[in-house]
């Protein structure tokens, strides 16, 4: 006889975890920074080719990039194994809970991840710059206007 209590079909789910739904956040994809970071090697972290990526991209960029394009994402306080020193990371939600993409522009993580850098640069353009501000030292103004050269001290000889 078959039972009076139905559990939910969870073949659409992979076998690693079974009972979790793709809505549920354990389930998310983890985005780091250094997976799009221009500075890092392969062996440091870095995901995709150099094109698709930005220097030192941070959470808040990655954050920004979620929010354009509308994807469900979560900010932990998570340092990167690779190196203990860069902290924070940010879970996506690309499918939901029949395992299809939420979006058919970001179906996977590499799709979101190339998104990230175009999306970066146009952030760092539009943000002004902490270089452009006025200093209060006009020495130091001057020498920044001068492209940085030094001036050639040293006598002449005659």
């Amino acid at each position: 006889m078959a039972s009076a209590t139905t559990k939910p079909d969870p073949s659409h789910l992979p076998s690693g975890i079974p009972d979790v739904e793709y809505s549920d956040p354990k389930r998310w994809y983890i985005v780091y920074p250094v997976y799009v970071n221009k500075a890092k090697h392969v062996k440091e972290g870095r995901k995709l080719a150099l094109k698709y990526c930005v220097e030192n991209p941070t959470i808040p960029e990655l954050r920004d990039v979620a929010q354009a394009h509308k994807i469900p994402f979560a900010l932990e306080d998570k340092c990167y194994s690779g190196d203990w020193t860069q902290r924070g990371r940010m879970r996506i939600q690309l499918k939901n809970d029949k395992g299809q993409p939420l979006s058919n522009e970001v179906p996977t993580k590499t799709a979101f991840l190339k998104l990230c850098a175009p999306h970066i640069l146009k952030i760092r353009v539009n943000r002004p710059s902490e270089a452009s501000t006025e200093t209060s030292d006009p020495a130091a103004a001057q020498a920044s206007q001068a492209g940085g050269k030094k001036k050639d001290r040293r006598k002449k000889k005659h």
